[in-house]
């Protein structure tokens, strides 16, 4: 429930009340006088739960249950687990079967400590989603849809995992990096002025990101920050078309796809400077 147009442009006060028949989830105040009296917000709190009350028994003539699924065009994770001791084959040589299964499916496919598999589809084609299959391929769940929310994706364009199980999600189009857990509770997000692309952890379990058109390697702290960065966009040594997706090899000698160009560019860290790379 909100207060009328007239009465926020020209009163005191702008006043939102979300919440279900039960209780209220969130509420919003702006107000341009130095206080309010318990009288007058009771009384808004009691007409916002009149309205809220009514507008929800509304939406319940419409639908009165969830969906026991979503919609065929709604993004979705699915989760596998695999044996630890089959990993490697999941991975297969030199990463040959995997990258056979993301050629094929359009998908981008992740394995945690626990050998669970997440797919992430969505980019270009399909319905953007995870899905989670325990260790032995058996589907266990899926989370996602379309949109700019919370748990949401426009184009889904890469996941990893770190240490901890935590799943990172570059959300390219809403300029996010999405962080669910294991069972696709969203935990929060990092915003970005670039296109976030490649994902990757580094040995020390850094995570690294490539940005699209912006045409950078962006080293992340903990807390989603750029703490080191190089490339720009360009055709020379160091510069790209579009900075797309991007691998760590030992040693953690970096490697990016560029789509525009194109080229697969390396990366080995400066002795002198390790937050600037070279091209070799």
């Amino acid at each position: 429930s909100d207060i009328l147009g007239d009465e926020d442009h020209l009163g005191d006060m702008d006043f939102k009340v979300a919440g279900t028949k039960d209780g209220i989830t969130s509420l919003q105040m702006d107000i341009k006088i130095t206080g309010i009296t318990f009288e007058i917000m009771e009384q808004a709190l009691s007409q916002a739960k009149n309205g809220r009350v009514h507008i929800l028994g509304e939406m319940n003539k419409a639908l009165p249950a969830s969906r026991a699924d979503v919609g065929k065009h709604t993004p979705k994770m699915e989760k596998i687990n695999v044996d630890k001791k089959d990993i490697a084959a999941v991975i297969g040589k030199g990463g040959a079967t995997i990258r056979e299964i993301v050629e094929k499916s359009g998908a981008k496919v992740d394995v945690n400590d626990e050998g669970e598999v997440f797919i992430l589809v969505g980019h270009g084609r399909g319905t953007p989603q995870l899905l989670k299959f325990d260790r032995m391929g058996r589907f266990m769940k899926k989370w996602g849809g379309p949109g700019t929310g919370p748990g949401q994706f426009d184009t889904p364009h890469s996941i990893v995992v770190d240490e901890e199980g935590l799943i990172y999600v570059a959300d390219r189009q809403n300029r996010r990096i999405q962080i669910f857990d294991d069972e696709g509770t969203y935990l929060k997000e990092w915003h970005y002025k670039g296109l976030p692309c490649g994902l990757h952890f580094d040995s020390e379990g850094t995570l690294w990101m490539v940005s699209g058109f912006a045409g950078e390697i962006l080293k992340l702290d903990e807390q989603g920050k750029v703490v080191g960065a190089t490339g720009e966009p360009g055709k020379k040594l160091g510069e790209f078309g579009e900075a797309h997706y991007m691998t760590l090899a030992p040693g953690d000698v970096i490697y990016v796809a560029d789509t525009i160009k194109p080229d697969l560019h390396k990366f080995i860290e400066n002795p002198i400077q390790s937050a600037v790379y070279k091209k070799r």
